[in-house]
């Protein structure tokens, strides 16, 4: 009787050691996988010159954006296209420094686009939440696209001495992400 009882303890020890057997390979086969994918962190920025006595909102009509990615995988990154994308129109970044080259792991890239007009496209920096647009950032690799949505946009004045509206300070503030 004793045989018996240790013969059906060991079928159970078998099949729990191949049940985790089979759980600890399939979950190293989606940490290897995941180890491929490419990830990117996004920030888009507004630079605009402001001359001495002129106003913040005049300052706005044109400047540039900058899209600065950062490549949080673990491997290099080929960055294809970077695109700002309002209803149907879609307007291209250019890489700021020179020829494009793998953009290795934690090091960034900063893509310009020259010329923007805010007074036309506020993307999200209207006060008037209906005149707020409806805009994706996109980035893609040579692969696939990696990253498709709104990025909060941060505004950069220089030079001039006009004086800036604190509430256009406010929103170019991060937003506060600390749980509550």
């Amino acid at each position: 009787m004793s045989t018996h009882s240790s013969d059906r303890f060991a079928r159970v020890l078998g099949i729990a050691g191949l049940v985790l057997g089979l759980a600890s390979f399939g979950w190293q086969v989606h940490t290897y996988r995941d180890g491929f994918a490419e990830r990117v962190l996004v920030k888009l920025s507004m630079q605009s010159r402001m001359r001495p006595g002129q106003k913040a909102e005049d300052a706005l009509e044109h400047g540039n954006l900058f899209a600065d990615i950062v490549n949080t995988g673990q491997h290099p990154l080929y960055i294809k296209d970077v695109g700002l994308a309002i209803e149907s129109e879609t307007w291209y970044f250019h890489l700021t420094n020179g020829a494009s080259t793998p953009l290795e792991p934690g090091a960034a890239a900063t893509y310009t686009l020259d010329g923007w007009d805010i007074s036309k496209h506020p993307l999200d920096l209207s006060d008037d939440p209906a005149q707020r647009e409806n805009y994706s950032l996109i980035v893609a690799s040579n692969k696939t696209e990696i990253f498709r949505g709104r990025v909060p946009t941060s505004i950069l004045f220089y030079g001039g001495r006009g004086e800036v509206p604190q509430d256009w300070l406010q929103r170019t503030q991060p937003p506060d992400l600390r749980p509550r």
